[in-house]
């Protein structure tokens, strides 16, 4: 009896679903979704599912459709709960399963992904889609070759499949094999010259080999089989801003607004082009246009920022506009006790707004709390000697004044923000062409900022006031080496829509030798920022710390380095003739012979940028002069080796070949 319940009730479902006569109008319904889903228009496509799913709650295909969206726009939590739903309502699909192992693989769940893809494969050894959500797999880890293995034996099985054409071509760019990549450029065009997306893809192999002619030529095709398709617009109007060719990229990209009028990134874009094309008001209002539904999107904010520094007015009100956002972070950061972040953003606004005294004091109140009570007087006069007449302000200053006439800087007659510091001289380049940046010269607004956060660092001068392009190893080292820098750094970026990393290479500026290889990878709110900055920090701290004896009286010394240097009170240091220690050519640190040392300045006491302590003669006569340099004992760090990282970035471009 409860069979033949059972089977009634399934008769009723599949009568109300597809009644007798006529197509129900849920399926018309579903079908204009999944027309929407296969024109990649996703976020149109979410919202005809979802309807759909709440009226129809156990018709398992908008719950398909849902997953599978949700999946390309990279939202793979929401994409996990959807698929979950559809593997209960439709039991034993193995291309759900196969769905499923590809979101775990998105959300980094590798191992209960690989279990997934291996089941189906010994249930199914044919099973292509499950084959190539392995080789989706070991491109999120890093293992290039073995994707490409798999993706070669596919086609020996599926010759001229679209998907996986262009998935070699993809992973033979990656891995450099240029020969490869053309034969599959011939045959995705050959097989599949029709398709938009083939030639979107045969244009994007062309902008990554810096074939920009060919490149748009692709693109231009793509956009006359299919006028409206998004990706073929944009790749003719990088192609076009790749060839400095602005007015006809800006025509382009106006054209991609009107298919979506909200996509930030072609927003972005068209900001980039109007700024490199000198139009710089309607680059402001593009930009801006940005943060109605991208409000987190740091890159654009930067290059909003950036511009509007060089091309406004100190009394333009969007500076105002700006500056207030990173002065209510700031607050935000501070009441969480992260007093480097909230001086991040305090210093941005003061960037902004250099004569508002309300951000230049939130400013300085961050090295106070933090301890830097020499640091918030200097801030604190500055700030006076711009002009303001706050009594507050006044009053401070003199109960700061008062507080630290006893200081050791002042003891010894000297201001300690005024005296010319052994500095190490950076030079900081990039090169586009090694970075994955999703957005057209993000390299450059992400190293411009990179030089920003490390100019605010202590004994550190970078060289140029902007990161400098290059186009290889070779000319950063010429320009570094002729000029004089002591270590140089090559930046790269990779950018996806959850993360971002960056790479920060440094070399000896006098043979161009590899001191040390720095990667950092950041995902969620600020991770541009928390990767500059995490990047920057350990830069600093790894460069070994040296100094210079200011003044001697007798045994007691002072010296060009303090508290915001990392020295510490009863430190001991070693006290060279500066001409007998240089830096180390294979590793950072120092070279140097125990017979030049002249003696030991031991730390007695200690100030923001200077430290007094006493000095200890080696030997019977004493060579020690003003102008020494003294450098901390012990090894200098061995070399870090480079690890090799997950390839996040070729991973979702692999996503969009559908």
């Amino acid at each position: 009896m409860l069979k033949v319940n059972r089977f009634y009730s399934a008769i009723l479902l599949f009568l109300f679903l597809f009644p007798l006569g006529a197509e129900a109008p849920q399926v018309e319904a579903y079908r204009r979704a999944r027309n929407l889903q296969e024109n990649r228009k996703y976020y149109q496509a979410v919202e005809a599912y979802t309807e759909l799913v709440r009226r129809y709650p156990v018709y398992a295909d908008p719950v398909i459709g849902l997953a599978e969206s949700f999946f390309f726009l990279g939202e793979y939590q929401d994409a996990l709960h959807y698929i979950q739903d559809a593997i209960r309502l439709r039991r034993g699909s193995t291309s759900l399963q196969v769905l499923h192992g590809r979101i775990l693989v998105g959300l980094g769940r590798f191992d209960e992904a690989r279990k997934i893809f291996s089941q189906v494969i010994e249930a199914e050894p044919n099973n292509m889609e499950a084959l190539l959500g392995l080789a989706e797999l070991d491109v999120a880890q890093g293992e290039v070759g073995n994707a490409l293995q798999t993706y070669e034996d596919a086609l020996a099985r599926v010759p001229g499949d679209k998907r996986i054409i262009l998935g070699l071509l993809l992973l033979s760019d990656e891995l450099e094999r240029q020969e490869a990549s053309q034969t599959y450029v011939s045959a995705a065009v050959r097989y599949h010259g029709d398709s938009p997306e083939v030639q979107v893809a045969v244009a994007r192999h062309y902008i990554r080999r810096e074939r920009f002619d060919d490149a748009l030529h692709h693109a231009r095709i793509a956009v006359s089989l299919q006028p409206d398709y998004q990706p073929a617009l944009l790749t003719a109007a990088r192609a076009l801003l790749l060839k400095n060719e602005f007015d006809e990229a800006i025509e382009y990209l106006l054209n991609a607004l009107k298919v979506d009028p909200a996509d930030a990134g072609t927003l972005y874009s068209l900001g980039m082009a109007y700024e490199m094309a000198g139009r710089p008001e309607e680059a402001i209002r593009s930009y801006t246009s940005v943060f109605r539904s991208r409000r987190d999107d740091e890159l654009t904010r930067y290059a909003l920022e950036s511009l509007v520094r060089r091309s406004t007015p100190g009394d333009h009100p969007l500076r105002e506009t700006l500056a207030e956002y990173h002065l209510n972070r700031g607050i935000e950061f501070e009441s969480r006790f992260l007093m480097d972040k909230a001086a991040r953003e305090y210093r941005l606004a003061v960037q902004l707004q250099p004569s508002e005294a309300r951000y230049r004091m939130r400013y300085a109140e961050v090295w106070k709390t933090l301890g830097y009570y020499a640091k918030y007087l200097s801030y604190l006069e500055g700030i006076v000697d711009e002009g303001t007449q706050s009594e507050d302000i006044l009053d401070e200053l003199e109960i700061q004044r008062s507080l630290q006439e006893d200081g050791i800087a002042q003891s010894w007659g000297l201001g300690q923000f005024e005296i010319e510091r052994n500095e190490y001289r950076l030079g900081v380049f990039y090169i586009p062409s090694e970075s994955t940046m999703e957005k057209y010269m993000g390299e450059r607004i992400a190293a411009d900022l990179f030089v920003d956060f490390l100019s605010s660092m202590e004994r550190v001068a970078v060289t140029d006031l902007r990161a400098r392009m290059v186009s290889s190893f070779a000319e950063a080292f010429g320009i570094a080496r002729g000029r004089g820098d002591e270590y140089f750094l090559l930046l790269s970026f990779d950018e996806t829509r959850r993360s971002f990393s960056v790479y920060a290479d440094m070399y000896l500026a006098v043979n161009g030798a590899g001191m040390e290889e720095r990667k950092v990878y950041r995902t969620g709110n600020d991770r541009v920022s928390d990767a500059l900055d995490r990047a920057v920090r350990g830069i600093h701290a790894s460069l070994p710390l040296r100094g210079n004896l200011l003044r001697r009286e007798f045994d007691a010394g002072l010296l060009d380095i303090g508290a915001l240097d990392g020295l510490e009170e009863g430190d001991e240091l070693l006290i060279f003739p500066p001409e007998a220690v240089s830096l180390l050519r294979d590793r950072l640190g120092f070279a140097y012979s125990e017979d030049d040392m002249v003696g030991r300045f031991t730390v007695d006491g200690i100030d923001d940028l200077v430290a007094e302590g006493t000095i200890e003669a080696l030997g019977f006569f004493d060579y020690i002069n003003e102008g020494d340099i003294l450098i901390m004992p012990g090894e200098a760090p061995p070399p870090v080796p480079k690890k090799d990282d997950q390839r996040e970035g070729l991973y979702q471009e692999l996503l969009t070949i559908q």
